[in-house]
């Protein structure tokens, strides 16, 4: 199978560079060919290498968000399976790959997540409740996490290629936010499935920054708005 890692970096050489580091570290694979995509959505200096797998570079003219990024790299490489990867994931312990595609395979996953960690080790919510106003709310003011969830944060998604072509990947309409519970929400609703593989798990080093840039807020609340009255 064709394996297809695809990453979007804002000027984050840094965490790419480490975030590759750690794949050429930890992942492990006899059975498939891996390629990793990495897109530059700035003007920076697309700096991506790996010693063990293959790395093609895309440099944006102009920014594009994250569902049209990713489904850029998508249309572009051929894939089985796709992985869309934030760059500030770490992997820090060893990732079987062949284990991970026979997981999914096996039990017919069509969208899935492993278990994402904060940096301390604690556990994040990668796995949510329908992005309704309430469960935002309750999100929000009481940190509760779900164990029956309806959707997988985008911070590492494992998809079925020919899910995610089924789906038109990921809807443009939303801008770097939302994207991640919209796609795993019309998944549900063709019937596919969600799942967890929680027998591997990644590091995520948040950046939140709709907390810290009020163009990200911005960003974030539109597509809320959309999700909730326009679809």
């Amino acid at each position: 199978m064709k394996l297809v890692i695809s990453i979007v970096s804002h000027n984050q050489q840094a965490l790419c560079e480490h975030l590759l580091r750690s794949i050429d570290k930890f992942a492990q694979t006899k059975l498939h060919d891996v390629m990793i995509v990495v897109t530059e959505n700035t003007r920076a200096e697309n700096t991506a290498k790996s010693e063990r797998f293959e790395v093609k570079k895309i440099n944006n003219l102009r920014c594009k968000g994250f569902g049209a990024n990713h489904n850029a790299a998508f249309e572009r490489f051929e894939s089985d399976v796709f992985f869309i990867v934030n760059p500030d994931i770490i992997i820090n312990k060893p990732l079987d790959l062949d284990q991970l595609v026979e997981h999914i395979s096996w039990n017919r996953i069509d969208v899935s997540s492993p278990q994402v960690l904060g940096a301390s080790g604690a556990v994040e919510d990668y796995k949510r409740a329908d992005l309704t106003i309430t469960n935002l709310l309750r999100r929000k003011l009481f940190k509760n996490n779900v164990e029956k969830f309806d959707w997988l944060a985008g911070m590492f998604l494992v998809v079925n290629s020919t899910s995610f072509r089924k789906l038109q990947g990921f809807d443009t309409d939303f801008f770097m936010y939302v994207e991640d519970c919209d796609l795993s929400m019309r998944a549900r609703k063709a019937g596919m499935k969600i799942g967890d593989i929680g027998v591997f798990s990644v590091v995520h080093d948040a950046r939140r920054k709709s907390t810290k840039s009020f163009k990200h807020f911005r960003w974030h609340i539109t597509s809320l708005l959309r999700y909730w009255f326009l679809k």
